[in-house]
């Protein structure tokens, strides 16, 4: 890759956003969230569009402790992740909290 690609590194999203407005960078590899929330934060949703698929994407886990009382919740938690993910009610609980951010 590194024969093919100069890839330079960032501190943040700010200042990749501001290489790829100057022209000095042809795209920015970010998480797909943290990069609209940036955008949107900077005033550039005019200027820089995400792809529609995604590039990166994160796992995201919860572990309940063993001498937890709340142990005992960790099958119905499950439960309900899954109903979430699976029937839109998180995509719907996204976008409003996107619009919100947007505000």
């Amino acid at each position: 890759m590194r024969d093919k690609l100069q890839v330079t590194r960032t501190k943040g999203l700010k200042p990749a956003f501001e290489a790829l407005l100057a022209g000095d960078a042809d795209y920015v590899i970010a998480g797909y969230h943290p990069g609209l929330a940036e955008v949107s934060k900077a005033g550039l949703t005019d200027q820089i569009v995400p792809l529609d698929q995604a590039l990166l994407t994160e796992e995201m886990f919860v572990a309940f402790s063993k001498k937890s009382p709340c142990r005992a919740l960790a099958p119905e938690f499950g439960k309900g992740i899954t109903t979430l993910t699976t029937d839109g009610s998180f995509d719907k609980m996204l976008s409003g909290a996107t619009a919100a951010w947007d505000k």
